[in-house]
């Protein structure tokens, strides 16, 4: 099962919360396998415990080996492959694997990049900016709400770009849906 999460940035800590909604959800309590953006895959300390705690940097061969492993993969695309998986890419390694999407959306992640906002602003002094840049990957308590949409099969499809291109808007559309059913003031 390929979970599909709308939180932008791909931060490990996305990771750990959609982990945490599985486990206290789902009947089985299956672990999730978070694939995590590619530059948290050089730094020592937090490779190696992302890797102890079951997540995998995020790339093609990574999610695919996972869900042929019949692991429940989550994944955070955006729209190009350069710091994770790219949209297209997580439908391909769903129609490859015949893994059913669930649709994640995370709502409340938005508050919890405040400090990085503030790094980028006139307001705060140079010599602080750093520092600023070091809390923006440190999420700042807000509170958090994973809602899990209906599994979206793949069974049947083909691997080429518009079946591929088709099922990235179904997903999407799907990711909106949940978002504005659980968020009443947004307006899609």
């Amino acid at each position: 099962m390929l979970l599909v999460g709308d939180a932008a940035g791909q931060y490990p800590w996305i990771g750990a919360m959609v982990s945490t909604a599985v486990a206290t959800e789902h009947p089985d309590m299956r672990q999730v396998r978070s694939l995590y953006r590619q530059k948290f895959a050089s730094i020592p300390f937090f490779s190696v415990t992302f890797d102890k705690m079951g997540q995998a940097p995020a790339n093609m061969d990574n999610g695919s080996r996972l869900l042929a492993q019949d692991e429940m993969v989550a994944v955070y695309p955006d729209d190009s492959a350069e710091t994770g998986i790219s949209w297209m890419q997580a439908a391909q390694m769903a129609i490859d694997t015949a893994a059913p999407i669930v649709p994640v959306a995370i709502i409340g992640v938005e508050g919890s990049d405040a400090a990085a906002k503030l790094a980028q602003t006139s307001s705060v002094p140079e010599a602080f900016a750093p520092w600023m840049s070091v809390l923006g990957n440190v999420p700042l308590p807000t509170p958090w709400k994973v809602v899990f949409g209906k599994p979206i099969p793949v069974n049947g499809l083909s691997p080429d770009t518009a079946q591929t291109l088709a099922l990235v808007t179904t997903v999407k559309s799907a990711l909106a849906e949940l978002r504005k059913a659980h968020i009443p003031h947004l307006v899609a």
